[in-house]
């Protein structure tokens, strides 16, 4: 039955490739009604083992990821390995890692010359208390992907200023990060952004698991500007991956202080 799946999607796939060129590859889908198309598409082997393929343009990013290499059906949820994230122009992130989220990539095909593969997917993908997409009608063509793993060497440390991503949204205005640090001890990890002598800082429990956490003693926030600090007095931190191997950890948070109000913050950095 699964190989019949695959057989008809592949016929679904290959009709709605009739206008691309031959030998060239593509990455696109419809979201929420608007169609989007990637103008560059690679796929990278990661840390994990696992093998994500992004699609960019100049204002918009879409990353597949699925657990290993093969034609196959991929499911798409909170507690799958396989995921899908879109990164809308604004820098919003929307994730099937989220409740919420859903779908399933499909690879057609897996050419061993290139290495490429090819399929198709159709999600739901969520931006926790924000929004939530759906993508369909996607498609990926002969899109080719490095299957050498990365390189851990110690000689090339992450450099402590740049740790990431970390974007917010101040009294709704936008939160423009100039420096990203993530740093932990053996209790917490805390993470800072920093721009135009403002921060905002955030400490997570050192074993934390994924989900929603509101903040208390073990999950802080605070708002810095200058000498002045303010603890955050009500918000919630939600961890959507954490890698303690690797010492990686992405999430998003909103919260509020006396005097401000910070929203739409998303972080996804590698700390020391």
């Amino acid at each position: 039955m699964r190989q019949l799946l695959l057989l008809l999607c592949a016929a679904t796939f290959f009709v709605s490739c009739e206008n691309i060129e031959d030998n060239t590859s593509a990455f696109q889908g419809d979201i929420d009604g608007t169609f989007f198309q990637a103008t560059a598409a690679s796929g990278s082997k990661n840390l994990d083992r696992t093998y994500t393929f992004t699609g960019l343009n100049a204002e918009e990013k879409l990353e597949l990821t699925v657990s290993q290499i093969g034609s196959g059906i991929y499911e798409l949820g909170p507690n799958s390995e396989n995921k899908a994230v879109f990164t809308d122009a604004s820098g919003g992130v929307y994730s099937t890692e989220f409740s919420g989220g859903e779908g399933e990539i499909v690879v057609t095909r897996y050419d061993t010359a290139g290495p490429t593969q090819t399929g198709t997917f159709t999600f739901t993908a969520v931006r926790p208390g924000i929004d939530t997409i759906r993508v369909s009608r996607g498609l990926f063509f002969e899109v080719y992907f490095d299957n050498t793993m990365p390189s851990t060497d110690d000689e090339d440390p992450v450099d402590p200023t740049n740790a990431g991503t970390f974007v917010a949204e101040i009294d709704d205005q936008v939160f423009n990060t100039q420096i990203v640090s993530a740093n932990s001890s053996s209790t917490n990890i805390t993470i800072t952004g920093v721009a135009s002598g403002r921060s905002l800082s955030l400490k997570i429990p050192i074993d934390t698991t994924t989900g929603n956490f509101s903040l208390d003693q073990d999950y802080q926030a605070s708002y810095i500007e200058g000498s002045d600090v303010e603890a955050a007095s009500s918000g919630t931190i939600v961890v959507t991956a954490h890698n303690t191997t690797n010492k990686t950890i992405k999430g998003a948070f909103t919260f509020e202080t006396q005097n401000h109000s910070i929203t739409l913050g998303q972080f996804n950095v590698t700390y020391q």
